[in-house]
């Protein structure tokens, strides 16, 4: 059963690319790191060292953004297995972003950058990001099978309000207090 609101297609190509750009960029940033070390040393005369290892090292630069990019795939998505961890942890199917920013340990405002940079990546999925009123992320059922793990409205048999619960949860009626159970 999977009860991660990871998009799985999205993060194989993720880290696919993270590691294509990692080595990649190692190997060059090394073969370049060791063309600057005669460079620099060089005692002879060419016609001009000085670009050889000028040129050398923006090669280096350019392999090390390269393997910096590839270093930063894999960060997104290990952000997104940190924020799926507080998702599948929640019982109503809204997480608020004063929710996140708690169980983050962050800031409202870099939650808000946070996951407006993992929504645009679709790294998540049976989720989506609402900015209208009080910014929050609504979550639906992580099974399309069995449901297990979705979300059900329950009603409050003290006050016949109604309420969204994650199956196997329990939680306080919005409108009365009462106990309810999904």
């Amino acid at each position: 059963m999977d009860s991660t609101y990871i998009n799985k297609f999205t993060e194989t190509v993720f880290l696919a690319r993270r590691k294509i750009k990692m080595i990649i960029g190692g190997v060059g940033a090394i073969f370049f790191c060791v063309g600057l070390i005669p460079g620099v040393m060089s005692t002879t005369d060419y016609e001009s060292p000085g670009s050889l290892v000028a040129l050398s090292g923006v090669m280096v630069a350019v392999f090390g953004l390269i393997f910096y990019s590839g270093y930063k795939l894999g960060k997104d998505v290990e952000l997104a297995y940190r924020y799926s961890l507080v998702f599948a942890g929640d019982k109503n199917g809204v997480v608020t972003y004063s929710e996140l920013a708690k169980a983050m340990n962050l800031t409202e405002s870099d939650i808000a950058k946070q996951l407006d940079r993992l929504f645009k990546k679709r790294l998540f999925k049976d989720c989506t990001l609402e900015l209208k009123g009080a910014p929050c992320v609504k979550l639906y059922s992580t099974t399309e099978e069995s449901g297990k793990d979705g979300f059900v409205t329950i009603k409050c048999p003290h006050c016949d309000g109604t309420a969204t619960l994650r199956v196997g949860t329990t939680g306080r009626c919005e409108y009365c207090g009462g106990a309810i159970k999904a």
